[in-house]
């Protein structure tokens, strides 16, 4: 057994420890991210998607599914939890969260600068 922890495990663990932290240092972002998605999935109340959506409405505003995100606004890019996004009718550019399951869009902030 040592012989394996020695050889295999440990190289194995180690080499993706340094993974992680060289991957960490490319973008900043990433674990706080990573805590967020966790933390926004664990606070699905129910896989309904109307349930769901009246609760984030409740809380946040205006909700959009998939296809209502696709009609209002153009997508110009993503890193989860948020979606960077140009509304359409008015050309402002701003960000949403989203959820994945049921995957919904909320917490609309328009981009002040």
């Amino acid at each position: 057994m040592s012989d394996y922890l020695d050889k295999i495990a440990l190289p194995f663990i180690e080499a993706h420890l340094a993974y992680e932290r060289r991957k960490a240092m490319q973008d900043p972002t990433e674990r706080p991210r990573r805590a967020m998605v966790h933390e926004i999935n664990a606070q699905v109340e129910s896989q309904d998607k109307d349930e769901e959506r009246t609760r984030l409405e409740a809380e946040y505003g205006p909700v959009w599914t998939t296809e209502e995100l696709a009609q209002e606004f153009t997508i110009i890019g993503f890193q989860a939890p948020f979606v960077v996004v140009e509304e359409k009718a008015t050309g402002q550019k701003g960000t949403l969260v989203f959820q994945h399951m049921p995957r919904l869009y909320y917490g609309w902030q328009p981009d002040t600068r």
